[in-house]
């Protein structure tokens, strides 16, 4: 068994991604039709559970420029203030969808909004639609939230909003190490 462990570990690690920046993580969706800011400002704060005065909206791009790597993965390079959220809105007129809007955490490298057409319900590329491209992204909004309640660190009670989310890589090492456990029990028998 403990010979199989660096082949594990070495099969976890060279997991790569399809575009240099890792894909930002998707924790909330809806189907705001033509909405304002306000709308999707509320959107996040019930995902997050938090009035809405704690969602500020820090940018909106009705304009954005998107770069694509691949055909499964976009990034929007961008340079928000502070580590936060941001919304997607696309227009889906005609399309079978359940949502337009989908808020993501922005993670690792941080001027950098990154997703994939299947976080998105394809709408960015699914290669069965024609009319399924990145022109449907309406404008994207960068913002933050935050908690506004009690004072746990001396900032006049600004404490950010937290919330913890698993990441696809210690999950697929954690498997693959079950797996590999799994398989050496049935070895030794």
């Amino acid at each position: 068994m403990i010979q199989y462990i660096p082949i594990l570990l070495l099969l976890a690690a060279s997991q790569t991604y399809a575009i240099p920046y890792q894909t930002d993580i998707l924790f909330g969706e809806a189907l705001t039709g033509n909405s304002g800011s306000e709308t999707e400002r509320q959107g996040l704060a019930d995902i997050l559970n938090v009035a809405l005065e704690e969602v500020v909206e820090d940018t909106r791009n009705d304009s954005p420029t998107a770069m694509v790597n691949d055909a499964d993965s976009w990034y929007l390079d961008v340079d928000p203030d502070t580590p936060g959220y941001f919304g997607l809105k696309f227009g889906t007129g005609g399309l079978p969808v359940t949502a337009d809007t989908f808020y993501f955490e922005n993670i690792e490298d941080l001027t950098k909004l990154v997703w994939e057409n299947s976080q998105v319900q394809g709408i960015t590329g699914d290669p069965d639609c024609n009319n399924c491209n990145i022109g449907r992204l309406s404008h994207y909004t960068l913002l933050t939230a935050d908690s506004g309640g009690g004072d746990d660190e001396g900032d006049g009670g600004n404490d950010d909003v937290d919330i913890t989310l698993p990441t696809p890589a210690p999950l697929a090492l954690l498997g693959l190490g079950l797996v590999g456990m799994i398989g050496a029990r049935r070895f030794m028998r």
